[in-house]
């Protein structure tokens, strides 16, 4: 009884405001069933359309071993730099999020859609290029996919703003019948890396029998945490060498410290290395003939650094249909999604030499320094003298406060619908409602006055040995969250009508209503820029956006059709939009077809870049033109490093309420073969063309502008300190005015120049028959990357950067997939070839960092190119029992190990192209009781 009323509560729910239009309709005679198809509203009988169209079955996501959609779209050639994923906390702006990016345009320039309709984009303010709007791949429902449909052309005209690289659209089931279970274990041969799945679907009713059908999925996946001291699947030989992995005598900023004195009393200058606390552990003590004392002490980082974090993550999504009429059916789908992630790391480092910088939200900057009073017992030199008068400032690591991000994200959303067929025309009607929430909460952060105030009264010591109750007061839990919000109505239509010579004319037409929204609230301690080098991000906005759509169908002649789209959208924060589309396919001969589109593209600026927001970031790596030069007395700089690796400086980041769109030209060519029944494929030409980028200046680009090229005009935007005594001098002795230390930089968004790519797909497709010995099914897809230029502003010069390291990310020229399945009477054999190619380091194709002879880069890395990753994947599938169905996949079987990136300092892997995991086996199982 409870479950007929589940069953009857969930078909029916949504639709009793639509029930009146069900019975006024004439009951009409059924056409001939068409299908949807990604990329057009128009529903067809044929799949091949002008534009490319990738598509990826429930099927070969099981036989893939991939434990996830963001490592599923992962072996997708078209799938490039750009995007995000969850292993570790990323950038720190969007921890626990995982995004796909196609062309290498970023994340914010591939649309991603559930059965058609648009999700929230999850609760971040993320300031990195192309990823200002980010659709989190783990609120899709794993176990009710029934395919992913991969759009390979721009489809602003047809969905709006996003999708000027593409779309990828994840079809779920319409109906389930039965009642399936479903476990899988994922894990490195050789120890870590482990995932373990369980999901289970249960449905009643039948569509065409009962008129109605509900199903009900749930999955769970616990991803287990893995370390960098665990044996993994990286070039190991150079990441030792030029980053000293797993090297205990790592980092100066240590527990206990090194101390530091000031240059000369009073100066604030604290550049004069006294060497390690009196404390410091034999094994971390390293001889430093430039410390007073002859030694310094070091901190082994690596234990903290995760290569895969832990992670629970769950999915209920329900979905009900019925029949209310042969002409009109409903629908309705409610789906939840909760993802936690925890991201321990290492507890905060006070560099003694320079001063910890942040900003507030409103853009004043603070500092602090961990520096001991004369009179402090710590203080070496008042150790060595009670009549001390001089301050020290401290090289430290906080490691009796340990770090810990946990970030949960939750994802709720509710569609209901109705569909039918009147006079002739196909329509659907829909309504959604998605919320996404992010939770962060982190542990380890310190309070800059209350640490003070500690120092001060010697409650805090850096010696260690401090109570509970004080580091409870110097680091409470931080606390941030941030909500999203997309409403939607739609109503869409089409038909077919009229006579040409190739058939009827097709036509579909459609208007739609958004409102979007964004809240992210910072820590009020955040807020307030209390915490010690932390800055905030915070967001706030809203827009309503109105659309209308419309396209056309047009088989002109027997073996030539036309197509054409067109849409207007409406924003209320900057304005309108109206993009085109056209496309033609002509099939001079069954066997073979010449297609091509021309669409332009735009995508709005994301309501993080144009509403009321601000976002702190630091910037490591750069050089001060001043500081730097050629005259200046290398010893008066406040390190020796300081003009080579650089130094670190905060960067506020801040909205821009004049942004106007991106807009973009793309282009696709291609062919589309079938020689014989077994044999087909495609292979299409690309190119896009995006301007009016949305993107912030690097803080590199302001200093560079104003103290080599004399361009005044960002020099507010750069902060230097006032203070002589952190001036330099020139080789004769003399200080150089106002060069003390650059310490912050402002920026903001804007929109600057344009971006051209283009490339080709290959799609190949072969059946052979083995009589006996079952079927051999290959498929073949690539992507080569012809080219991919930027010019940062409008009207500069292109650079080229295919095959090197681009604005957005590393550029390989080369990536396919090679998969064949063998099937035999109960067992499917499947192996897949994968081939990412490699990439000069370094911006513009050339290397940027010091590979001189006798460096460890130049002695391991003078080539500075990141090399190609080829592995071989082997998978068995059995079904020789009723209703059971067992898996077996053996990624990377030889156990190639990712190459070495320079890029990725810490992990010394690059996430988006490779994975630490070496060979690692995944095994599976699942049972449908009826």
């Amino acid at each position: 009884m409870k479950l007929k009323q589940l069953s009857q509560a969930l078909v029916l729910v949504g639709f009793a405001g639509f029930a009146h239009i069900a019975a006024h309709a004439a009951d009409e005679v059924k056409k001939v069933e068409r299908i949807e198809v990604t990329g057009s509203n128009i529903k067809r009988t044929a799949t091949e359309t002008a534009s490319p169209v990738q598509v990826i079955r429930a099927e070969e996501i099981k036989r893939s071993g991939a434990t996830t959609t963001a490592e599923v779209l992962k072996l997708i050639p078209a799938i490039s730099s750009g995007g995000l994923d969850d292993l570790g906390s990323g950038s720190g702006f969007s921890s626990g999020t995982a995004t796909a990016s196609l062309r290498g345009l970023g994340s914010s320039a591939t649309l991603v859609l559930v059965n058609g309709r648009r999700m929230s984009p999850a609760a971040y303010a993320d300031p990195n290029s192309g990823q200002s709007t980010l659709y989190n791949l783990n609120n899709i429902p794993p176990a009710v996919i029934e395919r992913i449909e991969v759009f390979k052309d721009g489809a602003s005209a047809v969905y709006g703003s996003d999708a000027i690289a593409g779309v990828i659209n994840f079809i779920l089931k319409k109906e389930y019948q039965g009642l399936e279970m479903s476990a899988n274990a994922t894990g490195a041969t050789q120890g870590g890396y482990r995932t373990d799945a369980a999901s289970a679907i249960f449905g009643v009713g039948n569509l065409d029998e009962d008129r109605w059908n509900v199903y009900v999925s749930a999955d769970y996946r616990k991803r287990h945490e893995t370390d960098t001291t665990k044996d993994n699947g990286i070039s190991q030989d150079l990441y030792a060498k030029i980053n000293q992995r797993l090297d205990p005598h790592f980092s100066t900023a240590s527990f206990p410290g090194n101390y530091y004195r000031e240059a000369t009393p009073g100066s604030g200058a604290f550049t004069r290395l006294i060497g390690a606390d009196a404390s410091c552990p034999a094994d971390q003590v390293v001889a430093n003939s430039a410390a007073a004392n002859g030694k310094s002490c070091w901190f082994n980082t690596w234990p903290k650094v995760i290569e895969q974090s832990d992670q629970k993550s769950g999915n209920l999504f329900a979905r009900g249909a019925i029949r209310l009429s042969d002409s009109v059916s409903g629908f309705s789908e409610l789906s939840y999604n909760e993802t936690k992630s925890k991201y321990p790391g290492n507890s905060l480092a006070m560099n003694g030499n320079s001063a910890n910088t942040w900003f507030t939200v409103d853009g004043v900057r603070k500092e602090f320094t961990f520096i001991l009073p004369a009179n402090h017992p710590d203080n070496p030199l008042f150790q060595a003298n009670p009549n001390n008068t001089a301050k020290v400032a401290v090289r430290y690591r906080m490691a009796d406060v340990p770090v810990l991000t946990d970030v949960t994200t939750k994802n709720t959303r509710a569609v209901f619908g109705l569909e039918g067929n009147h006079f002739d025309w196909d329509w659907k009607a829909g309504l959604l409602y998605n919320k996404a929430e992010r939770e962060t909460s982190e542990t380890g952060r310190i309070l800059a006055k209350e640490l003070q105030d500690a120092i001060n009264d010697l409650s805090y010591r850096p010696t260690g040995h401090n109570s509970a109750a004080t580091l409870a007061k110097i680091s409470p839990t931080r606390l941030d969250n941030g909500k999203t919000e997309v409403t939607i109505g739609d109503l869409r239509g089409s038909t077919e009508f009229g006579q040409l010579a190739g058939g009827s004319v097709g036509v579909a037409v459609g208007v739609e209503a958004r409102r979007e929204s964004i809240d992210v609230v910072a820590d009020q301690h955040l807020q307030n820029a209390e915490f010690i080098g932390l800055g905030s991000s915070t967001a706030s906005g809203s827009r309503n956006v109105q659309s209308v759509f419309g396209e056309l169908s047009l088989p002109v002649l027997k073996a030539l059709s036309l197509e054409a789209a067109l849409r207007y959208d409406h924003y209320s924060d900057f304005g309108n939009s109206t993009t085109p589309k056209v496309g033609f396919k002509w099939t001079p001969d069954s066997k073979f077809s010449v297609r091509g589109t021309y669409a332009e593209g735009f995508r709005a600026p994301g309501l993080t870049q144009i509403s009321k927001s601000s976002v702190q970031s630091f910037n490591s790596g750069i050089i001060d033109p001043i500081r730097c030069a050629a005259n200046v007395d290398p010893a008066s700089r406040s390190t020796t490093t300081e003009c080579t690796t650089g130094i670190t400086l905060s960067s506020r980041i801040a909205a821009n309420p004049d942004l106007q769109p991106e807009k973009s030209k793309s282009y696709t060519f291609g062919f589309v073969f079938a020689p014989t029944n077994n044999l087909n494929g495609s292979v299409d030409v690309y190119e896009i063309r995006r301007r009016n980028e949305i993107d912030r200046l690097s803080s590199q680009f302001l200093i560079n502008q104003v103290y080599k090229l004399n361009n005044m005009a960002y020099v507010d935007q750069i902060q230097r300190s006032a203070s002589p005594d952190t001036w330099v001098k020139d080789k004769s002795g003399k200080l150089i005015p106002n060069s003390g230390l650059i310490t912050s930089t402002t920026r903001k968004f804007f929109n600057l120049g344009e971006t051209r790519t283009k490339g080709i797909d290959l799609d190949l497709r072969l059946k052979s028959s083995l009589g006996e010995y079952g079927r051999l099914t290959t498929a073949w897809n690539a992507t080569y990357l012809l080219s991919y230029k930027q010019a940062q502003f409008a009207g500069d010069p292109f650079t080229e950067y295919a095959g090197s390291y681009g604005p957005a990310g590393e550029l390989p020229r080369f990536k396919s997939s090679v998969s064949t399945d063998w099937e035999r009477g109960a067992w499917t054999t499947t192996g897949r070839l994968n081939y990412t190619g490699g990439w000069l380091y370094g911006d513009s194709g050339e290397c940027s960092l010091d590979n001189s002879p006798g460096t460890a880069l130049g002695k391991n890395w003078a080539s500075c190119h990141v090399g190609s990753w080829t592995t071989v994947d082997l998978g068995l599938t059995y079904k020789g029992v009723k209703n059971l169905t067992l898996t077996a996949v053996m990624r990377n079987v030889a156990n190639r190990k990712a190459p070495y990136d320079p890029d990725n300092t810490t992990l010394g892997y690059n996430p988006g192209f490779h994975n630490p995991y070496g060979r690692y086996l995944n095994l599976g199982a699942s049972y449908k009781f009826w």
